[in-house]
């Protein structure tokens, strides 16, 4: 009840503060942060009514404070930015279902009228230098400027945007090369994209599927190892050799892995002999002399003595203090109090125990090639674990018995090739990597560069070089993401 009581009391004083600090951040024009404190409040306290008004109080300060903001930024000849804060408006309103009234709604969609015509020209503008992807990409970005009556003039650009991508995509096409099948893929979803026809990209494709690889083969030469784990060892390269940008279920080439290892495992056994500490609670007197009092002086009644006595019993049995107090009068107006307390002694048990060493002992050394390059790659394990055994039961002393802790042999071999399969798929990356996403391999503006770069983007997560990156923004005029978050992914 008591720990019940400062439990609450607690949650009351985090919560009080909690409400001082948004009120803080509210006075200070933080609306921002004075929202998050509430949040924070109700996610604590979700029914809490004070906070949920003073969220929406804060949100709806926020709104008013960024059009004010988003105002000044354009007169300050900032219309980017001003657009960009103006679209987080209206995000934030749709997530929040709060819309403005009033004075505020009159100058979000002034400024919005205002930043609808100003994106308008950069989105002609683009589409006038056969940049539809940055286009497209404007208008999706700040949709929202274009309600009510600017609808008509959104479905404007859009038919403006979507006759530049076809006209585009057919100048792509003329200068797609038979050796580039992955810029292919890109001009593919390009056309795609504005309901032209698109390349077949047949002659890339056979031209791709002579340089890359199909099925591997897996060569295993391993020593001391179960038929199971050889089959887990080389399934586990497999699956990552197919998951690499380096296979293509047609392709004309063979990648070929030999791996040799070795597995050592021995497990000893010998008795020995151990302690056990543990402790027993001993009965002491303990006397002390103080004033005679009323109290202290009667006599005790024969049920309180029979229950001291029963105290005394059940404390020497179940090992915990009991009370057992008694009173002495010295005659001196004083009187001698004797009680009896308990310590712990210790105590130590020498029992037979079984002591189990297990050593286990692994290495795998790997070589391939790749497009002439060697893919090497080796892992090395050696490990000791003892674990102790015995059949001995005293749960007076608190001593049990106890099984030993064995490591699976196959569940330590399946860890080691684990991490072997790891380190050939970080491998595999890396020649990647190397090969096509390095800066400076080839010719700036060159059809080998385009092909490289997106070749690079086969790779999840990778990252083509600076030259192909500049390129790219240059001819597409957006980011790999920003066309992607338009075209669709085309890797």
């Amino acid at each position: 009840m008591k720990a019940a009581m400062l439990l609450a009391l607690s949650l009351l004083v985090a919560c009080t503060s909690l409400h001082k600090r948004a009120q803080t951040y509210f006075d200070a024009e933080d609306y921002e942060a004075a929202a998050n404190t509430y949040q924070e409040i109700l996610r604590g306290e979700p029914g809490n009514q004070d906070a949920q008004l003073g969220l929406r109080k804060s949100r709806e300060k926020w709104i008013d404070q960024k059009l004010v903001q988003t105002r000044l930024l354009r007169m300050g000849g900032n219309a980017t930015g001003a657009a960009d804060l103006l679209a987080k408006i209206y995000v934030n309103e749709v997530a929040w279902d709060l819309f403005p009234k009033g004075a505020v709604a009159f100058t979000q969609e002034e400024e919005s009228r205002l930043a609808a015509v100003a994106i308008a020209e950069d989105v002609r503008k683009a589409a006038r230098e056969e940049k539809p992807v940055k286009a497209m990409w404007l208008l999706s970005k700040y949709r929202n400027f274009y309600q009510g009556e600017r609808k008509s003039l959104y479905g404007a650009l859009e038919r403006d945007t979507k006759a530049a991508g076809k006209a585009q995509c057919k100048a792509l096409a003329l200068t797609l090369k038979n050796d580039q099948f992955y810029y292919g893929q890109f001009v593919r979803r390009f056309c795609e994209t504005w309901g032209e026809k698109a390349p077949t990209l047949a002659v890339q494709r056979s031209y791709v599927q002579n340089e890359m690889y199909g099925e591997p083969v897996i060569e295993l030469e391993l020593k001391g190892f179960s038929e199971a784990h050889r089959i887990f060892v080389a399934n586990g390269l497999k699956e990552k050799w197919k998951t690499s940008p380096w296979f293509d279920p047609a392709g004309k080439k063979t990648f070929r892995l030999a791996v040799q290892g070795a597995y050592h495992y021995a497990h000893q056994e010998r008795t020995e002999t151990l302690t056990h500490a543990y402790s027993v609670k001993v009965p002491y007197t303990h006397e002390w002399i103080e004033a005679k009092t009323e109290q202290n002086s009667q006599q005790k009644s024969d049920v309180s003595a029979a229950l001291d006595t029963a105290v005394t019993l059940i404390s020497l049995f179940t090992n915990t203090p009991g009370s057992g107090r008694t009173v002495r009068d010295n005659g001196n107006g004083t009187v001698t109090v004797s009680e009896t307390r308990y310590r712990d002694e210790p105590h130590t048990y020498e029992y037979a125990a079984r002591r189990h060493s297990q050593k286990f002992g692994v290495s795998f050394e790997a070589t391939g090639r790749l497009q002439d390059e060697t893919v090497a790659l080796s892992h090395e394990k050696r490990q000791e674990h003892q674990s102790i055994a015995h059949d001995n039961s005293m749960e007076e002393i608190g001593l049990f018995p106890r099984k030993p802790d064995l490591i699976p042999e196959s569940q330590w071999i399946q860890l080691q090739a684990e991490e072997l399969v790891s380190r050939f798929q970080a491998r595999l990356k890396d020649q990647w990597t190397a090969r096509y996403c390095r800066p400076g391999l080839y010719q700036a503006d060159s059809g080998p560069l385009r092909e490289a770069g997106f070749r690079c983007l086969r790779l999840d997560g990778s990252e083509p070089g600076a030259d192909f990156t500049a390129w790219f923004n240059t001819q597409v005029g957006v980011s790999v993401a920003e066309a992607v978050a338009v075209l669709g992914r085309f890797h």
